[in-house]
């Protein structure tokens, strides 16, 4: 189980996500998960270290970011450091080479450390040709919309229908 801080949702609804309250949530329930999510900025690299830098000061072990804006090499090459799991969004607006080269690009910039996750990226015909480590996608609630469900059995992806 991921906590994901839900910050692209509240971009595309127009709506904040206050760092404090994230923070607050996690202290009561970050037990629950294997991972959480930085509280990143859309588009906003600045404001999205920010954020890590502070859940980091508050106590907190998050999986940093990487926007579509960020470029500091180095600052992945630090945090893979201190956490290994890392998230590159984008995945939910731009499906093509670019982003194919993105993920490639952060693994090899973090020396092959990075364990990373495609934030809301689900492209079936490259995600399997990617240093990636898992992904999440709002089609993969099918199950609450669609009566089916996706899993991965012997690296294929599955779907499983409910009655």
């Amino acid at each position: 189980v991921m906590i994901d801080s839900g910050a692209f949702s509240a971009h595309t609804l127009g709506k904040e996500v206050n760092i404090d309250r994230y923070c607050n949530f996690l202290e009561k329930y970050s037990w629950m998960a294997e991972k959480y999510v930085t509280l990143d900025h859309v588009g906003d690299e600045a404001k999205t270290k920010e954020n890590y830098l502070l859940m980091i000061e508050r106590g907190f072990n998050p999986m940093y970011v990487v926007t579509t804006a960020d470029n500091d090499h180095d600052f992945w090459r630090e945090v893979v450091k201190n956490n290994r799991d890392i998230c590159v969004s984008g995945g939910t607006i731009i499906r093509n080479k670019w982003m194919d080269k993105r993920f490639q690009d952060v693994y090899l910039e973090t020396s092959e450390l990075a364990k990373i996750h495609g934030l809301g990226y689900v492209n079936r015909s490259s995600m399997f040709n990617l240093p990636i480590a898992s992904v999440d996608s709002s089609s993969f609630s099918c199950s609450e919309r669609y009566g089916g469900f996706y899993i991965f059995i012997d690296g294929k992806l599955k779907i499983i229908q409910k009655s």
